[in-house]
């Protein structure tokens, strides 16, 4: 469970969660400190509450007339947050660092081939960026996200699970758990589909 919200500051809070386990009430509290999101390494907090924020908004969306005023209020609503938070939604897609606003949902799938690199948001990034790619047909097949230096060393190998058609989000974080500190340079991610390669390049910025 993702629960996730805005604050003002970043000082601690008690949060209770409350409802029924077996037919039986149940409550937990939990206490943390709130983040600041100006630090680099929690940032990504801040784009998990923008991607559910647009679901939200999604489902409130296409229960309106597309035409209505209110519609196109949320619409608007949810293309300013996709582009200050760098979240794909259906009326957007992000290519070299340029943002294309799409009419229609498919619009979306409007490419050659199977496969579509849409790139790495932030870029330059520091330490975590997220790599993104559309799958244009229904497949369920298993892919590697390869990451290489600027030598050509192979640095991490990330697997990913495809199980339909869709716009994919993958988190690389260049200083996880057990994993030697990079430097700052140019690194190249090899998306491996099997059947076809796709790359890219980002910037590490210390």
């Amino acid at each position: 469970m993702i629960v996730s919200g805005r604050y003002l500051q970043p000082v601690p809070v008690l949060v209770t969660l409350s409802g029924k386990s077996f037919n039986h009430d149940v409550s937990y509290q939990y206490t943390f400190n709130r983040i600041d999101s100006a630090n680099a390494g929690y940032q990504f907090q801040t784009k998990i509450w923008a991607k559910q924020k647009i679901e939200n908004l999604l489902i409130q969306y296409y229960a309106l007339d597309p035409n209505s005023s209110e519609a196109l209020a949320i619409k608007a609503q949810i293309i300013w947050l996709s582009i200050n938070y760098g979240v794909i939604c259906p009326f957007t897609q992000f290519n070299g660092g340029i943002t294309y606003i799409n009419t229609e949902k498919e619009q979306v799938y409007d490419f050659a081939g199977n496969y579509k690199l849409v790139g790495n948001y932030p870029n330059p990034f520091n330490p975590t960026t997220t790599i993104r790619f559309i799958v244009k047909k229904a497949m369920f097949k298993g892919i590697h996200i390869r990451i290489y230096n600027i030598l050509g060393k192979l640095i991490d190998d990330i697997p990913v699970q495809i199980t339909d058609k869709g716009i994919y989000e993958v988190l690389w974080n260049s200083e996880s758990a057990g994993r030697n500190s990079f430097s700052s340079g140019i690194y190249f991610y090899v998306i491996d589909f099997g059947d076809e390669i796709l790359k890219g390049k980002m910037l590490l910025l210390k």
